[in-house]
């Protein structure tokens, strides 16, 4: 049950749902209005384009594989004209260098389709409060700081070039190392660092000047 507290929140708040597949867009806006969340659905990036204004609240669901204006076209669209709402990118296909970009360029989130829908609320909660939590206080750095001081020297090149975007593939053909021998540190890394996936690795980075 949603507390009075979190749905005086949530009624202050619009989810935009932008994505070329109509039966996506009915899925995720049942599943929002049936937690309480006001829900906007726009077939396409022009479509969101043509009614964005910056009083809008909330946070927006773009998927990336659309056609005309994709997702990471839209999210440069939308940060020319300075939005700062959060972005959390949809994809039938988790491909390291555009999960990279996206959140390098401050995308919020990235879920693979099909998803977690507790996960996914959970995380639209996140979104939702990011402007009334201080998500890069300096304790919350000093942690992420004592943190990469615990990696290797080896393990810290190849979180960087994870920051870059680069595959494993990639990586193990820049270091001389095998696919397998990557893959070894880059679950280290991901133990280390705490965190359980690649975007919310590169997001930590990125938010605290590290990546």
């Amino acid at each position: 049950m949603v507390n009075q507290l979190t749905q005086t929140a949530m009624d202050q708040q619009t989810i935009s749902v932008i994505d070329d597949d109509r039966a996506i867009l009915d899925s995720l806006a049942w599943l929002l209005e049936s937690q309480g969340y006001s829900v906007k659905v726009y077939d396409s990036a022009s479509a969101y384009l043509e009614s964005y204004h910056d009083a809008m609240t909330g946070c927006i669901l773009l998927d990336i594989q659309m056609p005309v204006m994709n997702g990471l076209e839209l999210q440069k669209a939308l940060i020319e004209r300075d939005c700062t709402l959060p972005i959390i990118f949809l994809s039938g296909q988790s491909e390291v260098p555009v999960v990279g970009v996206a959140i390098r360029y401050g995308g919020f989130e990235f879920f693979e389709k099909p998803f977690d829908e507790d996960l996914l609320l959970d995380r639209i909660r996140d979104a939702v409060a990011i402007k009334q939590q201080s998500r890069n206080s300096p304790s919350d750095r000093q942690g992420i700081i004592r943190r990469i001081k615990r990696l290797t020297k080896q393990e810290k090149c190849i979180m960087q070039q994870i920051a870059l975007g680069s595959t494993s593939k990639q990586i193990a053909q820049e270091l001389g190392l095998s696919h397998k021998t990557v893959e070894v540190y880059r679950s280290r890394v991901m133990q280390k660092m705490c965190v359980s996936s690649l975007p919310v690795l590169v997001r930590l980075l990125i938010e605290n000047g590290l990546g």
